[in-house]
């Protein structure tokens, strides 16, 4: 169910040599922000874009699609979703690119409090019986399980994770398929004169490397999982203790309970404990961070104006897109002066927003909708 510190150690040496594309051929960038498991959203937009034709197969040899995160959760056809994206990404040769979101990670480190049953249920068929026994002991080892007879004991653990839980979390794990796909994604993406990024920048982030920074957001994840397995192994954890929970627990087993007693665990395990704790403060889980910041989408633009032009330069970007922040219209919208795209429409089942794409062509910028399009910068005539 776990990964293993050999399979995290090969992730890490072999996303060290990756690195997400300064510039393209790209004739024109179709991006699309959160789907949340619309997989009917996507392929209706990605037709009326002319990136696939009628079988749904990639079919454009100039154009490039950025899909900014958050693909996952809150959906019934999230498994779908991912094998579809995967399977363009083979046809489309490079022209297709996934930018990481804050869901994709949460679903990597075991925060699952977004996942749907219908998202479960996906897994059931690839769940063992030795996954669903060994989920079962960790289970019937807590106090208040103990308690319990043995057909309630069963009922709760089936309660709380249904069949597939097991097999869901192996799936997204750094050595599992959608873990190990997900984390070769960069977080931040240049592109052609544009950043895209699923929650935005802030100046903290503007001046640094993106290129280090992908790498370091990766290598943070990475080594959450391989300490989180050692303090499982040692007992500090459970193995299905939340990933928010276990902060506190790990913090809780470091604070001496008195003057008297023995602290928990032995020296080498306490530092192991201390630098998992100092995790709570990676870029992975940061608010003013790529994945989770929203001051894009939220600061007043007279305000903030300046700051974005900084910004801007720092990145050596002309433009920024990003996604995270839902718009209340279902419509694409432009900030800044055309600087700052907010792509998230809703395109989601559970949000009741409708399907859409940012198309930028040159100087160009339009919004595609199922009914219709809206230029946002250039003239009506100059995108096809």
């Amino acid at each position: 169910m776990f990964p293993t510190v050999r399979a995290l150690v090969g992730l890490v040496l072999w996303l060290s040599f990756q690195t997400a594309p300064a510039a393209s051929d790209c004739s024109r960038i179709v991006a699309v922000g959160d789907l949340h498991g619309g997989y009917d959203s996507l392929r209706s937009v990605l037709a009326e874009s002319g990136l696939v034709g009628d079988d749904h197969r990639w079919q454009s040899e100039d154009a490039c699609l950025v899909l900014l995160g958050d693909l996952v959760d809150r959906g019934e056809r999230t498994r779908e979703l991912l094998d579809y994206v995967m399977e363009l990404e083979n046809q489309a040769d490079g022209r297709l690119h996934v930018v990481i979101g804050n869901h994709e990670i949460m679903n990597v480190v075991g925060d699952l409090r977004s996942v749907t049953a219908a998202e479960i249920a996906a897994f059931a068929g690839d769940e063992t019986k030795k996954q669903r026994q060994k989920g079962y002991n960790a289970f019937a080892k807590s106090r208040a399980v103990r308690q319990m007879d043995r057909g309630q004991r069963k009922d709760a653990f089936d309660g709380e994770f249904p069949l597939g839980w097991f097999a869901l979390r192996q799936a997204f794990s750094p050595d599992g398929e959608y873990g190990a796909w997900i984390l070769s994604k960069p977080v931040l993406l240049k592109l052609d004169g544009t950043l895209f990024v699923h929650g935005g920048v802030e100046p903290s982030v503007t001046s640094l490397d993106l290129d280090r920074l992908n790498e370091e957001i990766v290598a943070e994840i990475v080594e959450y999982e391989r300490l989180r397995e050692r303090l499982v192994q040692a007992g500090w954890l459970s193995p299905l203790v939340p990933f928010g929970a276990a902060f506190s627990v790990v913090e809780e087993k470091l604070s001496p309970v008195d003057d008297v007693s023995e602290p928990f665990g032995t020296g080498a395990e306490r530092e192991i404990a201390k630098r998992f704790v100092e995790l709570k403060g990676a870029w992975f889980v940061r608010s003013d961070g790529p994945l989770w910041t929203r001051r894009l989408a939220v600061e007043d633009e007279g305000a903030f104006g300046e700051t974005v032009d900084r910004m801007l330069g720092e990145l050596g970007v002309e433009r920024i897109v990003v996604g995270h922040t839902t718009q209340d219209d279902f419509r694409i919208r432009s900030r800044f002066d055309g600087r700052v795209f907010l792509i998230d429409t809703g395109a989601g089942p559970a949000y009741g927003g409708q399907a859409s794409a940012l198309e930028i062509s040159g100087g160009s910028v339009r919004a595609v909708y199922l009914d219709g399009v809206e230029v946002l910068v250039g003239a009506p005539d100059a995108l096809p």
